[in-house]
């Protein structure tokens, strides 16, 4: 992407920077960056199957005048935030009780919880740092 300096007064309504911003060749170029942005983060997410649920999925929707790539989980907001940043794990002590008819059962025992951190996998922070990479010029 092309790293575009202006000067002169700050940008205003009607300023060449208010109209060079919404030329269709400057939004398209944003939203094919977007794009693949939300491609890479997509298939970054796709390498821990293990680490959720499967319900989380990359989004792209388009703002006023950028472009936003979210994690989205329909049926929880913490799990996609957990995902991209990392949570916190709580562990409680637990008894292993065998049944009268040989079942196993686990209760849990008083006491207070382990708790341990869980790094996110940073799957869109990596797409876009790796698309920072591709854009520099050497």
């Amino acid at each position: 992407m092309p790293r575009i300096w202006w000067y002169g007064p700050k940008a205003k309504k009607g300023s060449v920077e208010d109209v060079v911003s919404y030329l269709p060749a400057v939004v398209e170029s944003m939203r094919k960056h977007a794009r693949r942005i939300a491609v890479d983060a997509a298939a970054n997410l796709e390498m821990y199957p293990e680490e959720r649920t499967k319900k989380s999925q990359i989004g792209m929707q388009q703002g006023n005048l950028d472009f936003y790539v979210y994690i989205h989980d329909p049926e929880n907001y913490a799990a996609a935030q957990g995902i991209e940043n990392g949570h916190w794990l709580y562990t409680y002590p637990r008894t292993r009780v065998v049944q009268a008819d040989g079942t196993i059962k686990y209760e849990r025992r008083p006491g207070p919880p382990k708790r341990r951190w869980v790094e996110g996998l940073h799957v869109i922070q990596n797409a876009a740092e790796a698309a920072i990479r591709r854009s520099k010029v050497h």
